[in-house]
């Protein structure tokens, strides 16, 4: 079963981006059904952190960014508002913040903001677990994504998936999920290759890659 705490971000706001917690523990997820209850005490001084934060955002930090689409995506902060999840996650991805891709995954496994599509999210959590990288503890909440969807993804759609283009990806991102028809800008081609075929894969693996890919990835890549 997926978990919604696989979600990475800040928790506590005033306690993690501004305080001296470390680095795993300015990332640890949590779900909004397993917080624990605040008093209004606590409520008050993390929106007066999300006000800091907004502040911190408008000035590009990425963090801050980030934590500001989490808060709208999950709604434990303020409303759930979904158009502001996407907005903020997009800039904080731009300024490299790779959580926010993380998390954008995480919006097509639950459709949430987008249409459910494990195909996607899977194909997203995979580029950033074989290409874009992190550091090691914001890939272990990748990698423990990947291996949920792995785990949940049919093999005719992790075919499909495998056969997507980072060109597609990033189409399909940048769109907030509204723009799934691939074009022949982002088909593969000598310079587009499909994840099966970048040069990501042990030997091994790659043993297990020579299925044929579904139309329209099927297309020739010269």
């Amino acid at each position: 079963m997926l978990t919604q705490n696989r979600l990475a971000a800040p928790l506590l706001a005033f306690a993690l981006l501004f305080g001296s917690a470390s680095a795993a523990d300015r990332n640890r997820p949590i779900a909004p059904e397993t917080a624990p209850a605040r008093s209004e005490a606590v409520k008050k001084q993390i929106l007066a952190k999300y006000r800091e934060a907004e502040i911190l955002a408008e000035k590009g930090d990425a963090d801050a960014m980030l934590m500001l689409g989490r808060a709208y995506h999950l709604g434990d902060v303020y409303p759930q508002d979904t158009a502001k999840a996407w907005d903020w996650y997009l800039r904080s991805y731009a300024a490299g913040d790779v959580l926010a891709l993380n998390n954008i995954a995480i919006m097509f496994r639950d459709g949430v903001g987008a249409e459910k599509n494990y195909k996607i999210a899977y194909a997203i959590v995979l580029w950033i677990h074989m290409e874009i990288g992190a550091p090691p503890n914001i890939m272990a909440y990748v990698n423990s994504n990947l291996r949920e969807l792995s785990a949940c993804i049919s093999q005719k759609d992790r075919e499909e998936a495998l056969s997507y283009t980072t060109e597609y990806l990033s189409q399909v991102v940048h769109s907030r999920g509204t723009n799934m028809k691939p074009g022949a800008d982002v088909l593969p081609s000598k310079t587009k290759l499909r994840i099966k075929d970048k040069n990501w894969w042990l030997p091994a693996e790659k043993q297990q890659l020579r299925f044929r890919s579904p139309p329209p990835w099927d297309r020739e890549q010269h």
